[in-house]
């Protein structure tokens, strides 16, 4: 007995020097990385049941937390609002709604944040923005038919501060640099297509989807023997002037680029108003956002 389980014992211990080594020479290798010589980056592994460090670097170095950061907001939600709570997005009316349809006054969307409206990760490819025929079909099921005000979208439960203080300015055009809002939806990003030619030369845009009527781009970029996408798009939230610098593959077709989207807010209240213009229904006032206007808080009535 006492030689079988020195046997299982040495095997048990010959794999974790196995994958202790293993680490060790992925750590050897990333400090000697040319490419890594000059910037800042820490590393500490530990097994969690034995407690043991498997591998560390500069472990006290201090550093930003990055996404990492997500972690802790995402785990202090579970706690205090509990893994069963929805966030709800509504539809207000404020006015008179009178017999013959007509609403005098305004309709809201009132978001409180929900980041998985229209989002990517919830719905199948193409269905993103189906939940504005669902908002289309609510209010003309209230019996509207004719708006004399406006549709407002109202993001005003998160700010209007968008993004954090610290975040670079440079990330802030590109999808992965976009704001946190009231309202978000489409996870707050443009889908800009473009079409390239051979190398060296300027790209065009063939679309935006969402389609944004306010979206100005400035093209700098140009095509480039390339395979991936190496452009970056710059500007701030609220503004609506954005510049592409960079390079896109050549001889594309509709190369596929990922902006942030300048309002979502706005964007929201254009993209709803069209829906209910080719439903039939009137808005005498447009769509608008809450933030353009600086309106004052009402009381409206929930469809």
């Amino acid at each position: 007995m006492r030689f079988y389980t020195f046997i299982l014992f040495s095997f048990v211990w010959s794999a974790h020097l196995i994958a202790q080594n293993s680490v060790q020479k992925a750590l050897q290798q990333l400090q000697q990385d040319p490419s890594l010589q000059a910037s800042q980056w820490s590393i500490c592994a530990y097994n969690t049941q034995t407690k043991d460090t498997i591998v560390s670097w500069n472990p006290d170095l201090a550093l930003p937390g990055a996404s990492i950061t997500k972690l802790f907001s995402t785990a202090a939600a579970l706690e205090i609002l509990g893994p069963t709570h929805q966030v709800r997005t509504q539809i207000f009316m404020d006015g008179i709604l009178d017999t013959n349809g007509i609403l005098h006054g305004n309709i809201w969307i009132k978001g409180a944040g929900d980041v998985s409206l229209g989002s990517r990760y919830f719905h199948n490819p193409g269905s993103e923005l189906q939940f504005l025929d669902a908002w289309v079909s609510a209010i003309s099921e209230a019996g509207i038919k004719t708006i004399t005000g406006s549709l407002i979208t109202d993001a005003a439960s998160f700010g209007y501060e968008h993004c954090p203080v610290g975040w670079e300015r440079a990330d802030m055009g590109n999808y992965y640099g976009c704001g946190a809002y009231g309202l978000n939806f489409y996870d707050n990003t443009l889908k800009l297509g473009f079409k390239t030619g051979t190398a060296g030369k300027p790209i065009q845009l063939n679309s935006i989807f969402p389609n944004d009527l306010n979206y100005q781009l400035n093209i700098e970029a140009k095509s480039a023997a390339i395979s991936d996408d190496q452009s970056y798009v710059h500007g701030i939230p609220f503004d609506n002037d954005r510049k592409i610098t960079g390079y896109l593959p050549a001889n594309q077709a509709n190369f596929i680029v990922k902006a942030s989207m300048p309002d979502p807010e706005r964007l929201l209240a254009q993209l709803l108003f069209e829906k209910l213009q080719q439903s039939g229904i009137r808005v005498d006032g447009g769509g608008v956002s809450q933030d353009s206007l600086m309106l004052h808080p009402i009381t409206p009535h929930t469809i």
